[in-house]
């Protein structure tokens, strides 16, 4: 993990914290901490449109002892549910997780919402984030939840 070195003005001594994006939100009357500006982005938008939903609340297995939490779980106007994942920067261990995930749950509806759906995989592929996603299956949008997922 990557840290962040800060120095505490009465000691003078270096401080250790973890290097990340953290911001702290309002979500039905309760203080969420979200883990990129892109969630913040999405939480706020799906608080704006009185979508049924949850932040990091459930929970998906792949292969017997590792785990992943969407995101986002959405409730649909129809009663189905969709897990969003948001995500600004794929990894190619990201991509193999996500893979693993959609195969050991098949009848789970994974989405994805991309900081920017046209960014390469790597420097010099020339396949971007939307490609990937529409080769294995996966519905995607850029920055927000479309409206249209939520009436589904």
């Amino acid at each position: 993990m990557s840290k962040k070195t800060t120095t505490s003005r009465k000691s003078r001594r270096r401080v250790f914290v973890p290097y990340g994006y953290r911001q702290t939100v309002t979500l039905h009357g309760s203080e969420v901490t979200v883990r990129s500006s892109l969630e913040a982005e999405v939480l706020q938008n799906l608080v704006e449109a009185n979508a049924d939903f949850k932040y990091e609340r459930d929970v998906l297995f792949w292969v017997s002892s590792h785990k992943y939490t969407p995101d986002f779980t959405i409730k649909t106007r129809s009663g189905c549910v969709i897990y969003v994942e948001t995500k600004g920067w794929m990894r190619s261990q990201d991509r193999t997780k996500m893979l693993k995930v959609k195969e050991h749950n098949p009848d789970a509806d994974i989405r994805f919402v991309f900081e920017r759906s046209t960014t390469k995989l790597r420097k010099n592929s020339k396949t971007t984030y939307a490609m990937w996603a529409e080769r294995h299956g996966f519905q995607y949008a850029d920055l927000v939840v479309p409206r249209e997922w939520l009436e589904e």
